[in-house]
């Protein structure tokens, strides 16, 4: 079986021994070279096709630039893993990281891995196809959703807001009308301004019903 090929992309002396011993130290695990910088790793990514790359946005740039980048120097190859080691956790980067998918991702605290052997297992399962994102990052993850979900929300008029309240009772388009006194053509308008405010345009009309149900009943929960 074939050793698992790593390009590291890191800008600290320390921080890179470290990889690289680690990474020695594992049978199943090579690597195949070392980056300072975007375009060195972009580089190493097209002369060697790793099959994992490690990221370390710190090191070479703590602005969230770099961790959105990391997708790009996957693109030559989809199946290539990308391996994010971060200080700390903005989870508009994560978010921003995760959106062309999360399979075969990795977006970990540099203070969650423990040992060597942590890396290394994260380095495997991100090699698999899986995702992996530490604790914290992941709640961090979750809080920023609820924020995001309430000020949506506080964006709708309150007519909309009416109607949305209305949809989450199980009524249609028709039984709304006639609770609220307007033209069901009037709710079906307010339907789709919900909608597009809830990022729910291209979705399927049923679902985006119960999507929009499920962000009220959640917010109301909070």
């Amino acid at each position: 079986m074939e050793p698992i090929g790593v390009v590291v992309m890191q800008g600290e002396f320390l921080l890179a021994e470290g990889l690289r011993t680690v990474l020695a130290e594992a049978d199943d695990v090579v690597l195949r070279g070392e980056a300072g910088s975007l375009q060195e790793a972009e580089q190493l990514v097209r002369r060697h096709g790793p099959d994992v790359i490690v990221l370390d946005v710190d090191g070479v740039g703590p602005d969230s630039a770099a961790t959105f980048s990391a997708c790009d120097l996957g693109a030559p190859d989809s199946s290539i893993g990308i391996v994010v080691l971060a200080q700390g956790h903005d989870p508009e980067s994560v978010f921003g990281f995760l959106s062309g998918g999360a399979g075969g991702k990795a977006y970990v605290l540099r203070d969650h891995l423990q040992s060597g052997e942590d890396l290394l297992r994260t380095v495997r399962e991100v090699h698999e196809g899986r995702s992996v994102l530490g604790p914290r990052v992941l709640d961090a993850m979750i809080q920023a959703r609820h924020r995001r979900r309430a000020a949506t929300l506080a964006g709708l008029t309150p007519r909309e807001a009416e109607v949305l309240a209305h949809m989450a009772t199980g009524r249609d388009n028709s039984a709304i009308a006639d609770g609220l006194v307007v033209s069901e053509r009037t709710v079906e308008k307010h339907c789709n301004a919900i909608f597009g405010k809830l990022g729910l345009r291209d979705v399927e009309h049923l679902n985006r019903r119960v999507a929009a149900v499920l962000a009220y009943l959640a917010h109301s929960t909070n």
